[in-house]
């Protein structure tokens, strides 16, 4: 499923069953640290909005 073609179509279905299914149904069992690690694989890092922040900005302030 394509979530964020769903949420502009103003369908929420999917996004609410993964979010109960990978979420919600830990309750408060794992801290938010470990729930970002769990669905993503991966430790919480900033250096996706840093890479984000450069495309954006890079060219037009010359970093």
């Amino acid at each position: 499923p394509n979530i964020p073609t769903e949420l502009g179509q103003g369908q929420f279905g999917t996004l609410h069953a993964w979010l109960q299914e990978n979420i919600y149904q830990h309750g408060s069992k794992f801290t938010a640290n470990e729930l970002i690690e769990r669905v993503t694989g991966a430790p919480l890092t900033i250096q996706p909005y840093i890479n984000y922040l450069h495309t954006k900005y890079g060219e037009l302030y010359k970093l």
